[in-house]
């Protein structure tokens, strides 16, 4: 059997789980978006609140580290998007860059429920 996790997915087993679970290619038609609008921060609240604290604070601390590798944006779009298998598009959400949505996703999964 081919082993289907990659090297990152390895190193980074709960962000992988997190971008490749919560925003894959069907993340949008997921949520009853009251305002009409998908908004990607309602998804991470998701996930803070669906998820175990120790999980939560693994998958902050893992992105924490991967932000901290000094990665190029283009860099960190292809992990997040090949590698965790997230379908994401990070100008169609506000963001000029990647890791600028890195950071903003870390912001709120570091801040206390």
């Amino acid at each position: 059997m081919k082993d289907y996790v990659s090297q990152y997915g390895r190193k980074y087993p709960e962000l992988c789980d997190f971008f490749g679970g919560y925003f894959h290619q069907d993340w949008m038609l997921l949520y009853d978006w009251k305002e009409g609008e998908a908004d990607w921060t309602v998804v991470v609240d998701h996930f803070r609140e669906d998820n175990p604290k120790n999980i939560v604070i693994k998958t902050a601390k893992e992105l924490e580290l991967l932000l901290a590798e000094n990665l190029t944006d283009k860099q960190f779009e292809n992990i997040i998007s090949e590698e965790f298998h997230s379908s994401i598009y990070a100008p169609a959400l506000g963001f000029e860059a990647y890791l600028q949505w890195g950071e903003s996703i870390l912001t709120i999964l570091k801040n206390p429920l």
